[in-house]
């Protein structure tokens, strides 16, 4: 609890000792006025002793070491520090020189960088999702998903576990039993990690409906498509929805980067359409991006958002764009990485810098778990700016069926049913002789340069994104890398820390990256008018540069 800053249930803090008695009952107070009652005055405890001896030595380090890792990764490594050396304190100090220790440690971390992002980041997620002058929300209590594979069985969990009834819906009659199958597999674990009891288990399957029948969604309050990634399909899908269901069903696709507003002609009254991009594995991940289509009534979206925090995630307002905020910046980054990895550095390099700067994880390693072959085709699915540089390798190994885990070989090898990671020569050859192919010479990249360019491609991308209206405020940028991406909270995300670092000094080092290796690296003009004006990137968007 002490250096995680997390609390715990009543129940467990009462089998650790931390507190005597659990309480229940209609009169709280009552209940505690006669349990006091029933205490001996010697059983409350000690009063404190200002002059007691100082408690014997006692091996700190040792006792919390594993929580004290685990708590750097979210709340940076100052904090945990600190409250370790005023744990130290307490048990070799006197009182008085203990509690004096205690706030000098207090004052020094509360006008730190960590403590200001972690501020930062609570007051983010509480702004994400507002929706101005918003109208009230259809009720939605009945949920019909298309599709049961990953994401649509994902998507049905969150629904259940939020005490919706849900109807979903496969192309057969074996599909909808395999879904079925996902769903119940997933909640008999739930069961066995002790997350839901068996009541809690019977009540979820008691509101699961899967069927083959297209018809069993007319009652629906609110439809979820979560079929293949291809527009053709979807829209396919959307069109026959759409004349199945109530005209009062607000309908939601959910997608990772395809054009929403043109699935919206598929819709019959497109003014209920909306987006809806869920992060994989759907019931576990807190984010939502709620897209906003063009023809999207207030309603519609004020429902979508009400609806996302009805099964416990936080939503994100984003604009149609080609991947949205968090897939936009997330290609951005990724490709920097490519270039990277081309002009010398190896993939565990550069993942083991970036999860140094407090990353998740790398994005190698992320992009092996999630499978190369999905962001291969969402490249296909695009075109290619004339005239720009593009890092072949990533397609060069899926082209040799590297996919990643699923293949055990991608940028990393894998050893059979393991998912660690082993640093693999031919990728890299792959990719540095594809490089070599283009006219890139292969140098000695650092750690710094690494951090430096995948971060910066990360603040000016979600700049751009700002300026062009797609992401409503800059906290909300921050909001969907720190919940989608692995971004470290202890850094407030990816514009607070930019606007901690200075956006004079942002843009400097943008125009000398410029200089050297062109155009992706031209400033956002919100950059530019808060370096120029000093003020916030909020009041730079729009401003003239």
């Amino acid at each position: 609890m002490i250096v995680t800053g997390k609390p715990v249930p009543a129940g467990w803090a009462h089998d650790l000792g931390l507190v005597r008695a659990v309480l229940a009952g209609e009169d709280i107070r009552a209940a505690a006025l006669d349990w006091l009652d029933g205490q001996g005055i010697e059983t409350l405890g000690l009063p404190l002793q200002p002059d007691a001896a100082p408690a014997r030595e006692t091996d700190l380090q040792s006792a919390i070491g594993k929580e004290l890792a685990r708590a750097k990764k979210t709340v940076g490594p100052s904090a945990p520090a600190g409250a370790l050396a005023a744990l130290e304190a307490a048990s070799r100090l006197p009182l008085g020189d203990g509690l004096t220790r205690e706030r000098e440690i207090f004052e020094t971390l509360v006008v730190s960088n960590e403590s200001a992002s972690l501020r930062h980041a609570f007051f983010a997620e509480r702004q994400a999702g507002k929706l101005d002058g918003a109208p009230e929300p259809r009720p939605v209590a009945t949920v019909a998903i298309l599709g049961g594979g990953t994401m649509g069985t994902g998507i049905a969990l969150a629904c259940l576990n939020a005490g919706l009834q849900v109807t979903l819906r496969e192309v057969d009659a074996e599909a909808a039993g395999r879904a079925r199958t996902r769903i119940t597999d997933q909640l008999d674990a739930d069961l066995a990690r002790g997350r839901i009891d068996r009541e809690g288990l019977a009540a979820r399957t008691g509101r699961l409906t899967t069927t083959a029948a297209l018809e069993d969604i007319a009652g629906a309050d609110l439809l979820v498509e979560a079929v293949f990634e291809d527009m053709d399909l979807k829209m396919s899908v959307l069109e026959a929805a759409s004349r199945t269901v109530g005209p009062d069903c607000v309908i939601a696709t959910n997608t990772s980067y395809l054009d929403v507003d043109r699935m919206g002609d598929a819709v019959a009254d497109p003014g209920r359409f909306v987006g809806m991009h869920f992060f994989s594995p759907a019931w576990i991940m807190k984010l939502v991006e709620v897209i906003r289509a063009r023809r999207a009534s207030p309603e519609t979206l004020s429902t979508a958002l009400a609806f996302a925090r009805k099964i416990g995630k936080m939503p994100v307002l984003a604009g149609v764009c080609h991947g949205f905020i968090g897939n936009r910046m997330w290609e951005r980054y990724q490709r920097e990485a490519a270039y990277l990895v081309e002009e010398g550095a190896t993939p565990e390099q550069v993942d083991k810098a970036l999860t140094g700067f407090g990353f998740a994880m790398g994005p190698f390693a992320v992009a092996d778990l999630a499978g190369l072959d999905v962001d291969w085709r969402m490249r296909q699915s695009r075109p290619r700016a004339e005239g720009e540089h593009y890092p072949r390798a990533a397609d060069r190994l899926c082209e040799l069926g590297r996919y990643g885990q699923k293949t055990n070989a991608g940028w990393y090898r894998y050893e059979p049913d393991s998912r660690t990671p082993v640093p693999d020569p031919e990728a890299v050859e792959i990719a540095h002789a594809l490089a070599r192919e283009d006219g890139i010479a292969q140098r000695v990249v650092s750690d710094e340069e690494i951090v430096e360019r995948a971060v910066l491609q990360l603040v000016n991308a979600g700049a751009e994104l700002l300026g062009e209206g797609i992401a409503e405020r800059a906290s909300d940028v921050d909001a969907v890398w720190l919940h989608g991406y692995g971004f470290p909270r202890w850094r407030g995300g990816p514009l607070f820390y930019g606007a901690r670092r200075g956006w004079r000094e942002i843009a400097k080092r943008l125009e000398a990256y410029a200089a050297r290796s062109g155009e992706r690296w031209t400033p956002a003009p919100a950059i530019l008018a808060a370096a120029r004006d000093g003020v916030d990137l909020d009041e730079a968007v729009g401003e003239p540069v």
